[in-house]
């Protein structure tokens, strides 16, 4: 399903080709750098239904995947004594659904995003799984979330919400909006995308373009993880704990970062950063790794603990 997917999130480009294992890889330089494309979570409001659907596939899967759900399992014992909680841009709701789920957190989660689409799919799996008891989903702009109705919260979650948003500093506003001084905590998790890499033995100065085109044609903010401290001091949160995981497959069994590979190449093709036949020489190359044991690839996730300010 993967690459018809990514397909849908480049509604521009061409499909991704997914050339056989035993093509030799050549060299590959990047072309020149077009305009970047927008990032399609912070217009997930306006998406098209193929597109908004393609963006719901990955969420589940990626939601299905134990490396990614360890990201945000190793944060919910920060949770359990919340009687409210709120996930800000909460996609079709993994991780408030997970949490409603944890048989350790006997409160409510709220989780709210602008798609329509996403908030109802979030319902569906909701009442689906259980819990829609527990976790109530609300169409809300991560800019201004008081709009949404929401009241104040025991703790607020962004979850890979930041590195896709124009102006976190207005998110993490927004947030303290909603938030009680001394008491309501913020967590959040997201990739220093700017750590994201490939090996590429064949051609490591190009595998390190290819790095940073995927970073550029996929994030509004890469780098957000780097500036969050200044950023939290400047919206009203203090910051009082931070932790790294860094997500790594090496050698013949990767899942999480062949899927985002799969999913965001389209885009780096459509962004004319890099040509479309270097991209799929570069895929077949990392298709190969893994079938001879020697793929690697990596990015460092952050999780910040703050709290609201006196």
């Amino acid at each position: 399903p993967w690459p018809a997917q990514a397909h849908a999130l480049n509604t521009i480009g061409p499909p991704n080709l997914n050339p056989g294992l035993g093509r030799p890889c050549r060299r590959m330089l990047a072309t020149s750098t077009a305009d970047r494309l927008p990032d399609p979570h912070s217009v997930s409001a306006t998406l098209d239904v193929v597109t908004s659907r393609a963006i719901i596939e990955r969420l589940e899967a990626r939601g299905r995947d134990d490396v990614f759900r360890n990201t945000f399992l190793s944060y919910f014992p920060e949770l359990h004594r919340c009687e409210r909680v709120l996930e800000v841009g909460c996609g079709t709701g993994v991780v408030a659904r997970a949490l409603a789920a944890d048989p350790a957190f006997r409160g409510r989660v709220h989780g709210v995003d602008q798609s329509d689409m996403f908030i109802g799919v979030a319902r569906e799996l909701a009442d689906a799984e259980g819990v829609g008891d527990r976790v109530q989903f609300l169409k809300g702009d991560a800019s201004d979330i008081g709009a949404s109705g929401s009241s104040s919260y025991d703790a607020i979650i962004m979850h890979t919400l930041l590195s896709h948003v124009e102006d976190p500093s207005k998110v993490l506003a927004s947030a303290r909006s909603l938030a009680q001084g001394g008491s309501t905590k913020l967590i959040v998790m997201d990739g220093d995308y700017g750590s994201l890499t490939y090996a590429h033995q064949d051609d490591p100065t190009f595998g390190r373009s290819m790095d940073v085109a995927l970073k550029d044609a996929t994030f509004a903010q890469p780098d957000v993880m780097r500036n969050l401290p200044a950023l939290l001091a400047s919206t009203g949160w203090t910051l009082e704990a931070s932790s790294a995981n860094c997500v790594s497959e090496v050698g013949a069994s990767a899942s999480y970062w062949v899927s985002f590979a799969q999913a965001y190449m389209p885009r780096v093709k459509s962004s004319g950063m890099i040509d479309a036949a270097n991209v799929d020489a570069w895929w077949d190359c990392q298709q190969r790794s893994i079938a001879s044991g020697t793929f690697f690839a990596h990015a460092v996730y952050y999780t910040m603990i703050a709290r609201a300010s006196l």
